[in-house]
């Protein structure tokens, strides 16, 4: 891999990840987001930049938190989000608005020029194309425009790197 940038000797990637609200009648919104930034071909990845958030916007709207059936009524919670407000609460300086999250999001990407943005389910928490992820989602309910990804970053998802190294060991040993 030859880095971009001419004076960078790694190879920078982040990884993101979220969790959103699911099982009722709202669209699902990411109320964690999460992304680590760091260079692939440093020896210990003690050298890295996290980010860890609460969507504002999301976690203090606890219609968000219950499940729905078909026909509207209530039959559970989102345990995951009501430990995520716990961790809220405890922790207020984690709770940020949906467009100051995605622009320090942005600016680490450009300003620490990541060559690779992956996810373990891009298509979920990002997407491509036709697949509007997760993150794509939570944008446009919030701030009424599309979230694009960043120029000159490849995109890749690690759980189809996982399944085709794990597909391809299996044929080997099959062939064998």
């Amino acid at each position: 891999m030859t880095p971009r940038n001419k004076h960078n000797t790694g190879t920078i990637a982040c990884v993101v990840d979220t969790e959103c609200s699911y099982i009722n009648k709202n669209p699902r919104m990411v109320y964690h987001f999460g992304a680590t930034f760091g260079d692939l071909e440093q020896e210990n990845s003690f050298n890295v930049i996290k980010m860890d958030y609460y969507v504002k916007e999301v976690i203090s709207d606890i219609d968000l938190f219950l499940f729905q059936n078909r026909e509207g009524d209530n039959f559970g919670y989102n345990k995951s989000m009501a430990r995520a407000l716990k961790d809220a609460i405890q922790n207020p300086y984690k709770v940020k608005p949906w467009k100051d999250i995605i622009t320090e999001f942005q600016e680490k990407i450009y300003a620490m020029n990541v060559e690779y943005l992956t996810s373990y389910n891009f298509n979920f928490d990002i997407g491509i194309g036709d697949k509007i992820g997760t993150i794509r989602k939570t944008h446009q309910q919030l701030t009424d425009k599309n979230f694009y990804l960043p120029r000159n970053v490849d995109v890749v998802c690690l759980m189809d790197i996982a399944g085709t190294l794990f597909m391809n060991n299996d044929y080997d040993r099959w062939l064998k």
